[in-house]
């Protein structure tokens, strides 16, 4: 029964999770109750039954990896994760940072000056600013602080009142999957 358990017993919900691991952990409790039983005696009035091949040699044996097989990918993909930042469909690549020019909003620190680039162009789908000296006609905005974090416009609002707009730097990986690398909290110039 127990053999017949492993290769059958797994195809639905409540067995998988309930009713055959409970009649499996049974078996196994009673057959070490009948292993502990002293053997037949000779001479008794039954013959003893021929043993059949020990269970652990049976092709039965590889029912155990219908439920092993889910667990043992969890605890790898688990296991393989190397930091809760990177997905493990994206394994992290340590690369140099990159280089980013003097006028690169990754540069911009609180007081500096940008502009966008391609602000009254009817094609521009974003803005793609950069940072100009203050004392440039072309300034449009000032960096009041820079912020990371899921929700930057929040976090803007809280921890720079006078902000009035956001600059997000994302970056896409596929698949949908973009993240927030940084956002610059701005307030627009009078």
């Amino acid at each position: 029964m127990t053999a017949e358990s492993l290769v059958q017993g797994w195809w639905g919900p409540f067995s998988f999770f309930i009713a055959n691991p409970i009649t499996l952990l049974a078996n196994l409790v009673n057959r070490v109750r009948i292993g502990a039983l002293a053997p037949p005696v000779p001479g008794s009035p039954a013959l003893a039954d021929y043993p059949a091949k020990p269970l652990v040699r049976r092709w039965e044996m590889l029912g155990l990896l219908v439920p092993l097989t889910p667990i043992l990918l969890i605890l790898f993909s688990l296991s393989s994760n190397d930091s809760p930042a990177h997905s493990s469909s994206y394994p992290y690549v340590s690369a140099p940072a990159p280089i980013y020019s003097a006028t690169d909003p990754h540069n911009a620190k609180p007081g500096d000056c940008v502009r966008d680039k391609f602000k009254g162009n009817p094609n521009a789908k974003y803005p793609e600013l950069e940072i100009v000296s203050c004392s440039d006609a072309r300034a449009q905005s000032v960096v009041l602080g820079q912020v990371t974090g899921m929700t930057p416009d929040i976090v803007c609002g809280q921890q720079y009142p006078a902000s009035d707009q956001v600059y997000s730097v994302t970056t896409s990986y596929g698949n949908n999957y973009t993240t927030t690398d940084f956002a610059l909290c701005l307030a627009k110039r009078k």
